[in-house]
């Protein structure tokens, strides 16, 4: 399968996009051929602050998820997965917070 990076300004390693073996370039499409996009993230960066300082914890995150297509984040301990997912979710605690960004669920 191919890996491809998902593009981030963070100095530490960036997640990994495991995408579905029909994918092979910048112009997807699906198993069903629609090529609909269900979920698309552009330079989300979320933070969190406190007593010490802000924590950059996700600086800048794209990617698109076409319907039928799946998605796993991959990346060393503490490079952003869990909060990445969180952020687009908006179930953040209450220190988190994101700070600039768009994520667009079925448009």
């Amino acid at each position: 399968m191919p890996w491809t990076r998902a593009s981030s300004a963070r100095g530490c390693s960036k997640p990994l996009l495991r995408e579905p073996f029909n994918v092979r370039s910048a112009t997807l499409t699906n198993q069903n051929g629609s090529g609909e996009i269900i979920l698309e993230v552009k330079d989300l960066r979320t933070y969190f602050f406190t007593e010490d300082g802000v924590v950059h914890a996700v600086d800048g995150v794209d990617l698109t998820v076409q319907r039928g297509q799946t998605l796993g984040l991959v990346g060393e301990s503490g490079c952003g997965k869990s909060v990445t997912s969180l952020s687009i979710m908006r179930l953040l605690p209450m220190s988190g917070k994101i700070v600039s960004g768009e994520v667009w669920f079925e448009g």
